[in-house]
């Protein structure tokens, strides 16, 4: 069997792939079509980009494979500490510089206090309906919640294969009782994430079975979140299409999430040659920063240059400038900030402990 590193390398790489297409589509589709973010049109690849918000729905999948994989054998203290450390440090640096670039050059589309940008600082803003400083983050409060009830499993001791399929089933069934039932937008829905819960169940069962074959009831389970994956893309296409003016094909956006779920089926159980994993791995770790820093710096950006280039010469500056800024958060500030975080983790555990 391969090791681990080895094997889910190739998943760091589909997260890369899955946050191109969210930036592509907010930077050259929805900033532009609403036409209260951007005052350049990308008309050329408007039609290509439409679908790129199916990202996030892949990076849930995703979640639900890691977070389940990174969770076993852990208490909840590591869990917690585990996860604040992989989230907090870019997430520090990212806010803070959007929030710098966004206070010097004021855009239309952003009115956010320095008291909001402190308090957007602890990643809880969703929680409380407060404003982001990038709208992007709304992504975080959902991973959080997901975090949150994979951290109760942990803490009852329940954190096993048989519960995790149990918790797939259930939340799937309730997924699809929201959108029949049109309680998408109810209380039960939000704390519960049932908007979104089918991803992280596919990504949990991808899990469940890394190392072994469907069987029926697997197959059962797989069925029930497909289910619940088709009545959320359906709600979605429609609201899409009203919204944007645009035709949206919910069995695209279903079989975008069907393919991801292949992807991630194939390689998590093969072996695979990676010359490159090196590479390879620059490019995973730089998915996270890439994600939080594109959206409103990307439309500052492209608001700066609207007058000087045409849309084409724009869309590829703006693309490899968030790419390369993406990097060098990865690379250089963020393995530094995780560093002191860890020194001053371990000091407070020296005093508590």
């Amino acid at each position: 069997m391969v090791h681990n590193k080895e094997r889910y390398l190739v998943l760091d790489v589909l997260r890369f792939i899955l946050a191109l297409f969210v930036v592509i589509y907010h930077l050259f589709f929805r900033g532009g079509v609403t036409g209260d973010r951007v005052v350049e049109s990308f008309s050329l690849i408007e039609i290509l980009s439409k679908y790129g918000f199916l990202g996030v729905q892949g990076f849930f999948i995703i979640s639900g494979f890691v977070i389940s994989l990174s969770a076993k054998n852990k208490t909840p203290y590591e869990f917690c500490i585990s996860r604040a450390l992989r989230l907090y440090p870019a997430f520090w640096i990212c806010c803070i510089f959007t929030y710098i670039i966004l206070a010097i050059d004021r855009p239309f589309f952003w009115d956010i206090t320095f008291f909001e940008f402190l308090r957007n600082l602890t990643m809880m803003e969703g929680f409380f309906q407060r404003k982001y400083v990038d709208g992007v983050y709304w992504t975080l409060t959902v991973e959080l919640l997901f975090y949150f009830y994979i951290f109760l499993m942990i803490v009852f001791k329940v954190f096993n294969d048989r519960m995790l399929f149990g918790l797939s089933l259930l939340w799937s069934i309730m997924s699809c009782a929201t959108y029949v039932l049109d309680m998408q937008n109810s209380f039960l829905a939000k704390v519960l994430i049932l908007n979104y819960s089918s991803y992280f169940c596919l990504g949990v069962l991808l899990y469940i079975y890394k190392d072994k074959k469907f069987d029926v009831r697997s197959f059962l389970a797989i069925f029930l979140a497909f289910g619940a994956c088709y009545l959320e893309t359906l709600n979605k296409a429609r609201e899409l299409s009203e919204r944007f003016g645009y035709f949206y094909n919910h069995w695209v956006m279903l079989a975008f999430v069907f393919s991801v779920f292949l992807v991630i089926r194939f390689f998590s159980r093969r072996e695979i040659d990676l010359p490159a994993a090196k590479y390879l791995a620059f490019l995973g770790a730089s998915t996270y920063p890439l994600y939080l820093l594109h959206q409103n710096i990307g439309y500052v950006v492209i608001n700066n240059f609207a007058t000087y280039s045409p849309p084409e010469t724009i869309a590829v500056f703006v693309l490899l400038l968030m790419v390369v800024t993406a990097l060098v958060v990865s690379m250089f500030l963020e393995p530094r900030a995780r560093s002191g975080m860890k020194v001053v983790v371990t000091k407070i555990e020296k005093i508590i402990f």
